[in-house]
């Protein structure tokens, strides 16, 4: 019960999170100012440059997965708070 309430928490926190980020823009324009600077890094490479391609590419598509790991909080809480209620029995979902 004690993990399903951590999970519930981190869901709060990071629905917390991504309401203060649809209100206040900066960490959003940030990520996305991050991703044009790693995309004009890649523009700016040689062709024989492969392996610093990678490396920003790498860099360009954890962009994402930051708020993808967000949504996944979420929706972890959301479980948590269905199985503390009751309303989601333990197990998957078979």
């Amino acid at each position: 019960m004690d993990e399903l309430r951590e999970q519930l928490e981190v869901g709060k926190q990071a629905e917390r999170f991504r309401d203060f980020m649809l209100r206040e823009p900066y960490f959003a324009n940030l990520l996305e100012r991050m991703r044009v600077m790693e995309l004009q890094s890649i523009s700016d490479l040689h062709p024989n440059e492969k392996d610093l391609f990678s490396v920003h590419k790498a860099r360009m598509d954890f962009i994402p997965e930051i708020l993808n790991a967000i949504d996944g909080d979420i929706h972890a809480g959301a479980e948590a708070l269905a199985r503390i209620n009751g309303v989601l029995k333990e197990g998957g979902i078979l």
